[in-house]
């Protein structure tokens, strides 16, 4: 009767692992203003660009800084490698196929924030881009012309897991 118990309160553990990494968002976030740019997996890992060029990495709580740019170079040693024999390939996906699941994938990102101000450096453009702009200004979507040299992006597109995995089952 225990050993039921247990397997009943590990597999609802275990499905309940899984819903939350199916339903957790997905966010990335561009902010040329605050200088914030990241790819977060909300509660689980975050992938952080820092001052400095270095990335900060989040996982569960445990942080990690990586520095691309001051790495210490290892000597390598050249071992002669061994050629493998060419394995045949098997099976592709056809181009129309892949378009197709590309385009589902795509269709399931959703952009929460977009805050877009550009300046072209150029009068005749900007005056062009003017209407086009406002034309796309919408609630949460703000983009705008400027003519005082002020250029800044803030974007933050969500995604879910689930989405991506039923676009790719359904297209």
């Amino acid at each position: 009767m225990t050993g039921q118990l247990w397997s009943i309160c590990i597999a609802g553990l275990l499905l309940g692992v899984i819903g939350w990494l199916l339903v957790a968002p997905l966010v990335l976030v561009i902010d040329s203003v605050q200088r914030c740019y990241s790819v977060q997996w909300r509660g689980l890992a975050s992938v952080q660009l820092v001052a400095g060029g270095c990335i900060r990495i989040w996982v569960l709580g445990w942080t990690y800084v990586l520095d691309p740019w001051r790495q210490a170079a290892k000597p390598r040693r050249n071992k002669p490698k061994k050629k493998l024999p060419v394995k045949p390939r098997k099976w592709h996906m056809p181009l129309r196929v892949f378009i197709r699941k590309a385009r589902g994938i795509l269709q399931t990102f959703r952009i929460r924030t977009s805050d877009i101000k550009l300046d072209t450096d150029d009068y005749l453009m900007n005056a062009y881009l003017f209407p086009v702009f406002s034309l796309l200004c919408r609630p949460g979507h703000r983009w705008q012309i400027n003519f005082q040299g002020d250029t800044s992006v803030k974007l933050v597109i969500e995604n879910r897991l689930y989405r991506i995995v039923f676009a790719l089952l359904v297209s």
